[in-house]
């Protein structure tokens, strides 16, 4: 009996070094590289303003060691088990449910990219179709009118044709009209772009104060504070980006291999 349950609480233990944080995906690396790399961490985000702060402070998050009793392991400093993944991720800052997986130490930075490349499209394809629409727009309400709920289907401002109104013209033509797509992929684009830049802005003040987003959340509302793995805005950027330039807009990887 005791058997088994050292055995299922090794397997346990290997599922969580193995998965990483990515959702019931296994991944590439090894077993014995994941613990280097977990002790180069912590040898990394060593930082001597732990033992120059006053004892008073409160250290927010905690430089210790932490145990997790769902994992049953220890597990370093800023790990946070996910409820979605059922692992415990190093350096954790959410689940996200787009890519289906938890955003950590290992992909926090390409994470950011992403949200920072989708901006940049979206603004990109909202500029290059600025003008069509406002043209369009000028010329559909000289034609028209203008109306608050549209002037002619009454959905909105665009006044675009409901999806039945769609489907028959679309079976009447075998296409849509130019108008109508156009009147509804800049609006879309817009907004995904004003979406990811307040995103993107959310994260970028979180890595210049050297918090994630659950620390960020869950920190004490108090004075005394001290964020232990705060290197300064400079080097924290650093951390999660690289020195490169080339690399802040560039995914290579910023971590050391092993």
């Amino acid at each position: 009996m005791t058997a088994n349950i050292d055995s299922s609480a090794a397997k346990r233990n290997d599922a969580v070094i193995k998965i990483g944080g990515c959702c019931f995906i296994q991944s590439r690396v090894k077993i014995n590289e994941e613990k280097k790399r977990c002790n180069f961490y912590k040898h990394c985000t060593t930082n001597t303003r732990i033992e120059e702060s006053t004892q008073n402070a409160v250290h927010h998050p905690m430089p210790n060691d932490t145990f997790c009793h769902k994992c049953e392991i220890n597990r370093n400093a800023r790990s946070h088990h996910c409820r979605v993944c059922k692992v415990c991720v190093l350096e954790y800052d959410h689940h996200c449910p787009w890519i289906n997986g938890c955003i950590g130490y290992n992909n926090y930075r390409n994470f950011v990219l992403l949200i920072f490349y989708i901006m940049l499209g979206c603004w990109y394809g909202a500029c290059l179709l600025a003008l069509d629409f406002y043209a369009m727009m000028r010329e559909y309400f000289q034609d028209n009118g203008f109306k608050i709920m549209g002037p002619q289907y009454g959905t909105g401002i665009l006044d675009l044709p409901p999806p039945w109104t769609l489907l028959k013209d679309y079976r009447n033509t075998g296409k849509i009209d130019d108008d109508v797509i156009l009147r509804a992929v800049f609006p879309f684009l817009l907004f995904v772009s004003i979406c990811m830049f307040v995103f993107l802005l959310d994260h970028l003040l979180s890595i210049a104060k050297g918090y994630t987003t659950l620390e960020k959340k869950t920190r004490p509302d108090r004075n005394d504070v001290v964020n232990p793995f705060d290197l300064g805005i400079r080097k924290n950027f650093e951390r999660v980006f690289g020195k490169s330039l080339i690399n802040i807009i560039i995914p290579f990887p910023t971590h050391k291999k092993w």
